[in-house]
């Protein structure tokens, strides 16, 4: 068979040619191949979102108060940690715990004369179990897209004061709902993967105690296999 033929004529003598040789191989190393099968953990940060109605502003105006004014806050820091097994290079496992945050609605106006304020707040988090189908596109570079269910805790909390009077109330629900997620991964190393995902959680809440939403989760995190 024929060989490739290189031209050193460019370089001054054998040292020349060995630094040559050794950032070819340098540079080949620098491909990272991404882990085939096995354990991972992993954890990630990002922001929530949720779809709030202000019911501070509706308790106002049905308690008969005016000049009602009222500000909500749909997003928050959320965060989850979570581990895995990859059977092979197209699929996976993976469960976890991820904390959409708190979420917070407040309002004020006046009523017989005083002001009166409300404000309330809801906090959830959801302990998840995923199937993962991966695409690769390269050897580093891969998508992916999920689905799977999580049992999701989630608590309110609200008050009011003012007009000479202060009440105060809360309320949970936990139950289960569906989740579906895409994302992209690359890996920095063999086992070392930097991985962005948007996830989706169905139906969080309840709607006549904590109030229900579906909850948007965006993060950036890393992977670590063994």
């Amino acid at each position: 068979p024929a060989y490739p033929r290189y031209d050193f004529s460019g370089f001054s003598g054998e040292t020349e040619m060995k630094k040559a040789l050794a950032f070819s191989l340098l540079f080949a190393s620098g491909v990272a191949a991404a882990q085939q099968s096995g354990f991972y953990v992993g954890a990630g940060v990002g922001q929530g979102k949720v779809s709030i109605d202000n019911g501070a502003s509706d308790a106002l105006v049905n308690a008969g108060a005016t000049n009602v004014s009222s500000s909500k806050d749909n997003t928050d820091t959320s965060y989850k940690i979570f581990a895995g097994y990859q059977i092979n290079k197209n699929f996976e496992v993976e469960g976890g715990y991820a904390n959409f945050g708190k979420y917070k609605a407040s309002a004020s106006g006046t009523i017989a004369g005083g002001p009166i304020s409300a404000s309330g707040d809801v906090k959830s988090y959801a302990i998840f179990l995923d199937a993962v189908g991966i695409a690769p596109v390269t050897e580093a570079f891969s998508v992916f897209g999920k689905a799977g269910v999580a049992f999701t805790d989630t608590e309110a909390n609200a008050s009011a004061s003012g007009a000479g009077v202060a009440a105060s109330a809360s309320d949970s629900a936990r139950k289960w709902v569906p989740k579906l997620g895409v994302g992209a991964q690359f890996y920095v190393s063999r086992n070392v993967a930097l991985r962005a995902e948007y996830e989706y959680y169905f139906k969080v809440g309840d709607q006549n105690s904590t109030g229900q939403s579906d909850v948007q989760v965006l993060t950036a995190g890393v992977t670590i296999g063994f």
